[in-house]
């Protein structure tokens, strides 16, 4: 069963509830393209905080094949 939890726009205001509302029984990836340091202090116990262009070959092999769920959040503002 596929039990982690894949969250894009993870620097967002939804982002940040969404992990607080949901049980912290799964696995969950943030993903956000903002800078690391900006955002690590905020991330929960927990939560793997993936950063850079989701593109990219590292962001894949870090989540691996159990991700069950994604909730995409990310939008581009202009």
């Amino acid at each position: 069963m596929k039990s982690a939890v894949l969250i894009t726009g993870g620097s967002g205001f939804v982002a940040g509830h969404l992990v607080s509302a949901l049980s912290c029984k799964a696995k969950f990836f943030l993903h956000t393209r903002q800078d690391k340091k900006l955002f690590a202090k905020d991330v929960p116990g927990g939560v793997t905080l993936l950063t850079g262009p989701f593109e990219t070959e590292k962001i894949a092999q870090e989540i691996g094949a159990n991700v069950g769920t994604v909730f995409h959040l990310a939008c581009a503002v202009s």
